[in-house]
């Protein structure tokens, strides 16, 4: 009798384990049997299920994707342990065509991967990016990422803790539901939601379309117009720019105004008006590049900004593009009670211009109390400064800081190589009348010295050996 009690314990406990097996794979059965009623389920002929290979499964097709909900041992130290099961969600992609995105829940291994490898894809979304680690190369499944809806299915499934996507699937541990059929048909419509968003390829531009007229988050409508104006030009996209480039978000409508060039013109001027700095030189800079008489008058009406800052952009957009109609405003600036930078910069745009009007403007930039000034005005004598600006260049050189000197030889030296009848290299930084043996930039220098308007006799012989060197 004594060795009875112990032979039925350990007979018991294992009888008990089957026996709570049975029950609550009785119990999923009939859960899983009431969500497949609820999801239009049925088995296929010839199939099991709820039981397939003795463990509680259903699988059936919604929206042409592939769920199968069913139940899995878990892992032990001994191997797999049929009587401990979880309750597994799984959908594949519509084809079966391979997500390419592998999607996790930000923690300390996706921290170190992105250490490492840099892959994380970033949507703009601050909320969503510091809670959803994304690596992959599906432009298709990144442009519906790029909807406020897949972010939001997206958030409330990796959310919670169980999920995987990526390659061919998205899974989901749904042990916890193993009782609540409503909850378990709530988790595969989410699921299959988003595996119909990620996985339905298509048009990009149409998603891009959609989703920048459609977010509501301004930094990832951005990233959808960016992504926009890099495909090839169709009217669709054309229209849609368009109307993004009326938008009453400077953010967006004046890369939509840039992208369109011409047609854009109306938002870039507004633009030059009311955006904040930043875009408003971002317009500018595009009215440079459409550079039509329309375009610059919007630049030069920017030279009277209330911003030193955008005075400086419109000022060197006018100096590349040579509108002569700004020069006298360009005259004004270097003179007048503007920034330091934004007289600089007028100064350098002076530097495109031909003529005596704006070399006389530079030459008085160059007594400027500022050295950015002086330096900038030096410079732009170096592309349009005559013979008459070098005395005072050759003043700098001996008087000014050690910039301004150099700056001032690489100037004189510019000026000489425009003058056709002086040879690069022949001039010095001397006085205007040199001594015998000196080089000069006199018009008629003495014997023995070399002039920068007429060839000294030096020049002339060495000029004649040259040629009979050639001819021989």
């Amino acid at each position: 009798m004594e060795g009875f009690v112990p032979l039925l314990i350990g007979l018991g406990i294992p009888a008990l384990a089957v026996l709570y097996r049975y029950l609550r794979h009785r119990q999923i059965e009939r859960v899983l049997l009431q969500a497949a009623a609820s999801l239009g389920f049925v088995p296929s002929p010839g199939s099991r299920w709820p039981r397939m290979n003795g463990l509680p499964q259903i699988r059936g097709v919604l929206h042409g994707q592939e769920v199968v909900i069913e139940a899995v041992p878990r892992k032990s130290r001994l191997g797999r342990d049929r009587n401990r099961t979880r309750l597994m969600l799984r959908v594949s992609p519509p084809g079966g065509v391979p997500y390419q995105l592998q999607v996790q829940r930000e923690g300390l291994d996706t921290a170190l991967k992105k250490m490492f490898t840099g892959q994380d894809l970033q949507l703009c979304d601050a909320d969503f990016d510091n809670l959803i680690n994304i690596t992959g190369n599906n432009e298709a499944a990144i442009v519906s990422l790029m909807s406020s809806g897949t972010r939001l299915l997206m958030r409330q499934m990796i959310g919670s803790e169980g999920w995987e996507i990526g390659g061919k699937r998205i899974r989901k541990d749904i042990t916890d539901l193993a009782t609540d059929s409503s909850q378990i048909v709530d988790y595969v419509e989410r699921a299959v939601a988003l595996s119909q968003r990620l996985g339905r390829g298509g048009n990009v531009a149409e998603q891009l379309i959609e989703n920048l007229q459609c977010e509501p988050n301004p930094q990832v409508r951005r990233r959808n117009l960016d992504m926009l104006v890099r495909l090839k030009r169709t009217p669709a996209i054309e229209d849609a720019l368009v109307k993004a480039a009326s938008s009453n978000s400077w953010t967006i409508s004046v890369p939509a105004a840039e992208a369109l060039g011409e047609r854009g013109l109306p938002a870039l001027a507004a633009a030059t008006i009311s955006a904040p700095e930043e875009l408003a030189i971002k317009a500018i800079l595009a009215l440079k590049e459409i550079g039509s008489d329309e375009a610059m008058a919007v630049v030069h009406d920017a030279l009277e900004h209330r911003s030193d800052r955008v005075v400086t952009a419109a000022a060197l957009a006018a100096g590349e593009r040579k509108h002569e109609v700004s020069l006298a405003a360009l005259c004004d600036i270097v003179s007048g009670p503007r920034s330091t930078a934004t007289r600089a910069a007028a100064a350098t745009a002076l530097g495109h211009f031909q003529g005596e009007q704006a070399r006389a403007a530079v030459v008085g930039a160059l007594h400027a109390e500022e050295e950015d000034v002086r330096l900038a005005a030096i410079r732009s004598l170096a592309r349009c400064g005559a013979a008459e600006e070098v005395a005072d260049l050759l003043d700098i050189e001996k008087s000014g800081s050690s910039r301004q000197r150099a700056w001032a030889r690489q100037a004189v030296a510019s000026i000489q190589g425009r003058l056709g009848r002086v040879e690069r290299g022949w001039m010095s930084m001397t006085e205007e009348t040199a001594t015998e043996g000196a080089l000069s930039v006199d018009t008629a220098a003495p014997e023995g010295s070399l002039s920068l308007d007429a060839p000294g006799p030096r020049l002339e012989k060495a000029r004649r050996r040259e040629t009979r060197g050639l001819g021989s």
